[in-house]
């Protein structure tokens, strides 16, 4: 199964193939959580220097894709750093940490109402029941791109860091290797099945655009082969019109 949605920036069209089919979110979820302490350190900016110590045992799921750098135990992190290796490497154990500190410090304003807030989620549900779609969850890299609910400063930075992301068996494998790529994968194996994404901004000049692959099938490295050659399609039929 396979889900497509493209969003040309420059005010020009959108296409969307299995658009609304939902999948199961997984790391596409540490993007929002980036988002909520860039929000929160509009009003407060000593809160990225804020430190958190990794204890000795941190219960985190399994990743298939394994990071390349985590936070390690024991060691003592400002929340920059922590979400610097959320993003870049996709760790779950500075998710995990950032997630409870988020939780803990701001009870009231839970983390599925600020994922509400940015349009891709029923607040209703339980976030471990939570599905999202392709087309719901590219609403964040335009938020971002239009700075409409972080200031242009932090909108900025998070792309500045999404762009730095070490996954390369997705979008970016599609592309020429010179192509800036803003963008967050998610995978999670449930049994049999295996669920891989691949979303973000492509910086193709003139002409940026956005580009968002979920997939779900029974093998990694066939799913990881159909969002480099959409993503490689993509690309080459943007080039064409410009």
């Amino acid at each position: 199964n396979v889900s497509v949605y493209f969003r040309d920036l420059q005010n020009g069209p959108v296409m969307s193939i299995n658009g609304s089919e939902n999948f199961t979110p997984a790391s596409l979820l540490k993007l929002p959580l980036l988002v909520a302490f860039y929000k929160k350190a509009e009003d407060n900016p000593k809160l990225l220097q804020e430190k958190i110590t990794v204890p000795a045992s941190v219960q985190t799921l399994p990743q298939n894709v394994a990071p390349e750098a985590v936070a390690l135990s024991g060691r003592t992190y400002t929340i920059d750093e922590l979400l610097n290796i959320l993003i870049k490497e996709s760790d779950n154990t500075s998710g995990h940490l950032l997630l409870e500190y988020l939780e803990k410090r701001y009870p009231q304003e839970g983390f599925v109402f600020i994922l509400s807030d940015l349009g891709i989620i029923d607040p209703r549900r339980d976030i471990d029941e939570q599905y999202i779609t392709a087309q719901s969850y590219s609403s964040i890299f335009r938020i971002l791109y239009n700075s409409s609910y972080l200031s242009p400063e932090m909108s900025d930075k998070a792309l500045q860091l999404l762009s730095h992301s070490v996954f390369e068996d997705g979008l970016v494998a599609g592309l020429p290797g010179n192509m800036q790529v803003a963008h967050k994968f998610g995978e999670r194996k449930l049994g049999d099945e295996q669920q891989l994404h691949d979303c973000g901004i492509v910086y193709y000049q003139p002409n940026p655009y956005m580009l968002c692959v979920m997939t779900r099938g029974t093998s990694t490295a066939d799913l990881s082969a159909i969002i480099k050659d959409i993503s490689s399609e993509i690309y080459t039929e943007v080039e064409k019109r410009n």
